[in-house]
């Protein structure tokens, strides 16, 4: 078990000031005044010091970090970029592809599948956003006009497209 103390809790109207989250088995299990709260004495105890204590920021949109990309298709890749994002509160991301081609991206969601699952000790990567390369419009002015197709039934039935990672 895991208790923090002394701290004040972000909750979702207000923030409540000297209290404390008892942790037990990777879950929230209370948030209460801290003078209220009892634990043993092999309960790891954090002390807040006065300090925020708040939810893990859920980055719904992520291509990269640190010269890493999502599409650089590798799962080495993907966990530096979760690191990064952790340093700063991220607990999930959603890594995000970029416009290009085919087997570009369906070679960046085969890493994005072979990572989910895994304990890096950073954000968990909870879905994925693909991009491409079906844009047009104001899009196509940003992007090469040859990784563009048009949109059918057969373009997005593809396995790499509409899958159960």
């Amino acid at each position: 078990m895991v208790v923090i103390i002394n701290g004040r809790v972000v909750g979702p109207h207000s923030v409540l000031e000297h209290h404390c989250v008892v942790i037990d088995g990777g879950r929230i299990k209370e948030i209460a005044p801290t003078a209220q709260v009892l634990w043993s004495e092999d309960t790891q105890v954090i002390d807040a010091g006065d300090g925020f204590v708040a939810p893990g920021f859920v980055d719904m949109h992520v291509h990269g970090a640190l010269g890493r990309d999502t599409m650089d298709g590798t799962v080495e890749a993907l966990a530096q970029i979760a690191r990064f994002h952790a340093a700063g509160g991220t607990t999930a991301m959603t890594p995000t592809t970029t416009t290009h081609s085919s087997e570009k991206i369906a070679g960046a969601l085969q890493a994005i599948a072979d990572a989910m699952g895994h304990d890096f000790g950073e954000p968990k990567s909870s879905v994925r956003t693909w991009k491409g390369p079906t844009f047009r419009g104001s899009v196509a002015a940003r992007n090469p006009h040859s990784l563009f197709v048009t949109p059918s039934r057969r373009s997005m039935n593809r396995g790499w497209i509409v899958r159960d990672w």
